[in-house]
């Protein structure tokens, strides 16, 4: 039996900004997960360099609504402070300033399954308009609808079917139903 979780607190505290364990993180597979939304952004904002994203929606998996937070544009600081000289010889400095800008400014590769056509176009719509367009989507071939089709014929996506992963664990789901089906 799956019990659901709440895993805001564990998000929430890797996500603190004095903690940089996850600045290097690269790659992330979530295909179940509950957490608040809040929550969710500040960790995003913590993994700057992560370039390889994947997301299972549905019923027992991630919340469409943790997507819909990766529109949202974040607070950056600018941290370089410079000095030059002025027209009189004179020293300046420029305080840091927050510009604004996307959550996962590096992603180059997304990999979804049970998400609507139509929230994956806006999605890509949303960061090409910022300048940081996604170059490879890969979407599971069950979740194929007229706008996943619009998006494959101008090879903006990819399907994919069941991964090794995947396959091993419906085959420990199959198993687990039959056993259930002979007691």
């Amino acid at each position: 039996e799956h019990v659901e979780q709440d895993y805001t607190p564990f998000i929430r505290l890797i996500s603190e900004k004095e903690s940089r364990d996850f600045a290097e993180l690269r790659r992330l597979r979530i295909t179940a997960m509950e957490c608040g939304l809040k929550d969710w952004v500040t960790f995003l904002e913590t993994v700057p360099k992560l370039s390889e994203l994947e997301l299972a929606f549905g019923e027992g998996a991630v919340d469409l609504r943790l997507f819909d937070m990766l529109f949202n544009e974040t607070d950056v600081r600018n941290d370089s402070k410079s000095s030059a000289p002025g027209p009189n010889g004179s020293v300046t400095s420029t305080i840091s300033s927050p510009r604004r800008s996307i959550l996962l400014p590096s992603l180059s590769t997304l990999k979804v399954s049970g998400l609507p056509g139509t929230t994956l176009q806006r999605f890509l719509l949303f960061r090409e308009s910022h300048g940081c367009p996604v170059p490879s989507v890969l979407v599971h071939k069950k979740g194929r609808d007229n706008a996943t089709d619009d998006l494959q014929s101008t090879g903006r996506v990819d399907y994919y079917e069941l991964s090794d992963d995947d396959e091993d664990e419906e085959g420990d789901e199959d198993e687990d139903d039959e056993g259930e089906e002979e007691a």
